[in-house]
């Protein structure tokens, strides 16, 4: 009977197993099974299409399945219904042709020691159309910025996004708290189908705490942001309530309205457009009743460069909006967008002007018309921060500006007058550098300097002189690194000829590197960075490239380059980043003044002009009350290298 039973067991079993194999294979059943369960839960639904999260069985310490699941099963309307505990979820991602309603007091929470992923977003829709997601009451979806700031816990990230809509159609936000992201409150952009997102709206939201951007506009077309609070963004730059930023010439910016939103106690700026492509479109971007208040860096900022070659086209206005802080344009160019101002009022808190004017182009800031602006600050402040601009000018702008007093009395300020204070340095315009020519260059003494003062930051070539088979150890050490930030910079190694030899990577912050010549030659190491980095080598033979600019962090000292014997004009950039000044002075071969520039930002030229003599010379220099962000060039027909010591020179070999 036993033998029975186990004979009729071992039957049945091959049965089941074999029932399995011919129509369901082991791999398939979960699948099956989550598909019976969405129909059910479809069939489940109200009559109206709805479903609850809460029908899906949240559990109390990770409710991701669950709100997935409702998400997924295909209902018109999912309703976060209102829980004896928060929603604590992982990642979501978001469907289309769906109304998500989270309920008044319910928290959507992301779940602590999760979101490593540098780009790990809560809510991410991609490629969807027709969705609405409506808070009620004191419904909020927020994050752990404070964990995600820790380096010890995470790897340095800026764009753990509370929702991010990518590429979507139709999309509507409204009624919610977003909160404390580990990068923007709310992210649009394209995705990798399709470029844009087009009609979206965010309406009524308070989007706080973020670590980079309360709201990052990158692609969009059609976009609407009504009765917004962007608040208390911090953490890493641009740190702005807003920013319409594309990441590439791809993308668009049309048709964007940011109407009656409050921009408040940002690190950064309140709102900023930071243009720096040109785009696909002409822009249409428009800020309208808009108020800006106690952002740390400025109220509003514009940079409408475009690229080198192409500026950007169409239009950025500022309609009814009031500003408590600094308006700063930047990079605005002749032929390029238009920034249009209507019935703003500028109510200058601070002591410094409340306009800043700057550009790092050749051309002309132009295309500025100021409408009727007003500004409330004493009469005898001034009204415009000009830095330094290099063979630039002010064009005559249009439009009109009337300074009030709280005593009642005022003003109009003389915009002509400005386009004549700065009618630019034509003859600079002109400016160029060298390409570098290393070859058949030798050190000009025995042996080198390695302690130097240069600092880098940006696009840096550094040049060292190997000779066959004897090593040479190089020293990187990695100055200034941002909290949390792991170290990872690719180095490149050609030779005097451009011809590849090898690369490495820059991994600690102190990184020694040997390298040893097969045959004599200038050897570049060629890396970018937005860390600072020092390079120290004993080697005799070494210098750095500034056929582009060289960027450094706070260097002041003494830099060296030689002037063949022929040559009459010397011509040096000095270039300070926007608000960081710098000031040089150039000294000849006999340690003459010949040339120096101011305490200031933006681009100068050092020139002088001299005799030519029998031999080459060796100038020198000098940096001064540098801080932050600054950067040299060498002009033509300089060979465009400097060195830090004399001893360091390279010279053509006789």
């Amino acid at each position: 009977m036993n033998q029975q039973r186990i004979q009729r067991s071992r039957s049945e079993g091959n049965e089941k197993f074999f029932w399995r194999k011919q129509f369901l294979p082991p791999q398939v059943l979960p699948v099956f099974f989550n598909l019976i369960l969405l129909s059910a839960f479809s069939l489940w639904a109200g009559n109206d299409g709805t479903v609850k999260v809460s029908q899906f069985s949240p559990q109390k310490e990770d409710a991701t399945a669950a709100v997935q699941a409702a998400l997924d099963s295909g209902a018109a309307k999912v309703i976060f219904d209102k829980l004896p505990f928060d929603y604590i979820v992982k990642p979501i991602m978001l469907r289309g042709n769906q109304e998500v309603i989270i309920s008044d007091g319910v928290k959507v929470r992301a779940m602590p020691d999760q979101f490593h992923g540098p780009t790990d977003t809560m809510f991410i829709a991609t490629d969807i159309k027709n969705l609405i997601i409506q808070g009620e009451g004191s419904a909020e979806l927020t994050m752990n910025k404070a964990d995600y700031q820790d380096p010890s816990r995470y790897s340095r990230s800026e764009w753990r996004n509370t929702i991010a809509v990518l590429g979507c159609e139709n999309v509507t936000i409204r009624g919610l708290k977003v909160s404390q992201s580990g990068g923007d409150g709310i992210y649009v952009s394209g995705s990798e189908k399709i470029n844009f997102s087009k009609n979206v709206t965010l309406e009524n939201l308070v989007s706080t705490e973020h670590h980079r951007q309360g709201c990052s506009i990158i692609s969009a077309e059609d976009l609407l942001v009504r009765n917004c609070k962007f608040i208390n963004t911090k953490g890493t730059p641009p740190q702005a309530g807003i920013d319409f930023e594309p990441n590439n010439s791809k993308q668009v910016l049309v048709n964007c309205l940011v109407e009656t939103c409050e921009f408040i106690g940002n690190a950064g700026s309140g709102g900023g457009c930071g243009l720096h492509y040109a785009l696909a479109k002409p822009i249409s971007i428009t800020f309208k009743n808009c108020r800006f208040t106690d952002n740390r860096y400025a109220a509003f900022e514009i940079w409408p460069g475009g690229d080198r070659d192409k500026p950007i086209t169409g239009t950025i206005s500022l309609i009814g909006c009031h500003l408590d802080n600094m308006l700063v344009i930047n990079n605005q160019r002749n032929h390029g967008a238009q920034i249009i101002l209507r019935d703003v009022m500028i109510e200058n808190k601070g002591d410094a002007a409340p306009i800043m004017l700057h550009t790092q182009f050749n051309d002309n800031i132009s295309n500025i018309d100021f409408g009727n602006t007003t500004i409330l600050q004493d009469l005898k402040k001034p009204v415009f921060k000009v830095g330094a601009l290099g063979a630039a000018g002010i064009s005559p702008l249009k439009g009109s500006i009337i300074v009030k007093a709280n005593n009642g009395s005022s003003k109009k300020f003389d915009l002509e007058q400005l386009s004549k204070q700065y009618s630019g340095n034509v003859s600079m315009r002109d400016f160029v550098s060298e390409t570098l020519d290393v070859r058949d260059m030798v050190p000009g003494s025995s042996s080198g300097i390695g302690e130097n003062p240069l600092n880098l930051r940006g696009k840096v070539r550094f040049l060292q002189y190997g000779k066959a088979g004897e090593p040479i150890e190089l020293v990187f050490t990695v100055v200034y690194l941002p909290k949390g930030q792991s170290i990872k910079i690719p180095v490149t190694i050609t030779d005097a000829y451009n011809t590849f030899v090898e690369k490495f990577e820059i991994k600690n912050k102190e990184f020694i590197y040997r390298f040893v010549p097969k045959y004599n030659s200038v050897f570049s190491f060629s890396f970018s960075t937005a860390n600072t980095v020092n390079i120290k080598s004993t080697a005799p033979g070494q210098g750095y490239d500034t056929s582009k600019r060289l960027g450094m962090m706070g260097c002041n000292g003494e830099f060296y380059f030689q002037v063949p014997k022929d040559i009459e004009n010397v011509r040096i950039e000095l270039w300070g980043d926007m608000g960081e000044a710098v000031a040089g002075e150039l000294y000849d071969q006999s340690g003459r003044l010949v040339a120096k520039v101011p305490h200031n930002y933006g681009i100068q030229f050092l020139t002088a002009k001299r005799h030519p003599s029998t031999k080459p010379e060796l100038w020198k220099l000098k940096i001064k009350n540098a801080k932050e962000d600054h950067g040299i060039r060498l002009g033509a027909p300089l060979n465009p290298i400097v060195f830090t010591d004399p001893a360091n020179i390279l010279v053509k070999k006789e």
